[in-house]
């Protein structure tokens, strides 16, 4: 994971995550999250999405996609070197079993041409230790709906002693300010604006329709002062909550 370094160490926003764990012992994958979430246990761009399984395994999977750890890493200012800019088109994963990290930061590229719409699949294989047997491990997502199958394959299709397991569940964004920062469609300096974050889908909406109401002078220079309340906040917190006039 050396080429990774940043990804697993660098933190994901200025601001800490929040959560609340309601139960003081937790039994199910969703529980035990929540109690790491309330402890600020995700907060590196590898932290992007969690992914709950359909059964009843206390297990769940932490995801992130590599353009969009990227993104992010611009959206704090953060320059790419030769080597991140390398993940695109990768999958970084962490598993969680009964709230405990069951290994390292991994990271999985997608299928040279596997998309198809939203679906990605993403596959790598590996020779199980002490013997000459493959193993191969699948993750396919549709990223507009964040259904998920986990797929793990032993040996050979047709061959002898050959075994499959699936799983299938459901990814969503861990920090709510995620897709916003992600939305292209929106002016950088408005996506990056916490207040603007903080709001409901609805005056998100009015904001922006105030913004494309304005005159193009008045844009620009709306955006520059959106632009100088961001570099501001990022140091000292968000403090007014208005539209810049």
């Amino acid at each position: 994971m050396n080429t990774m370094f940043w990804l697993a160490f660098g933190a994901l926003f200025a601001m800490s995550a929040s959560g609340q764990n309601n139960a003081a012992n937790p039994t199910t994958a969703r529980g035990y999250y929540e109690e790491l979430k309330a402890a600020n246990e995700f907060k590196t761009y590898a932290d992007e999405y969690v992914c709950f399984y359909d059964d009843d395994i206390p297990s769940f999977l932490v995801v992130a996609r590599g353009e969009d750890a990227l993104q992010l890493m611009a959206s704090n200012g953060e320059k790419g070197t030769k080597e991140t800019n390398t993940v695109k088109g990768t999958l970084f994963y962490k598993t969680y079993y009964k709230g405990v990290l069951t290994g390292n930061l991994e990271e999985m590229p997608s299928k040279r041409d596997s998309q198809v719409g939203d679906n990605v699949t993403y596959q790598d294989k590996v020779i199980l230790r002490d013997s000459k047997t493959a193993m191969t491990i699948t993750y396919n997502v549709n990223w507009s709906t964040g259904r998920i199958r986990f797929t793990v394959e032993t040996g050979t299709i047709g061959g002898r002693g050959y075994s499959s397991r699936e799983r299938y569940g459901k990814c969503e964004f861990i920090h709510p300010e995620t897709p916003i920062l992600l939305d292209q469609s929106i002016p950088k300096e408005v996506r990056e604006n916490r207040c603007f974050q903080s709001k409901p889908a609805e005056e998100r909406d009015r904001w922006l329709r105030e913004l494309n109401a304005l005159s193009p002078a008045d844009f620009e220079k709306t955006m520059k002062d959106l632009a100088q309340v961001n570099s501001t906040d990022r140091l000292l917190g968000a403090k007014g909550c208005e539209l810049p006039k």
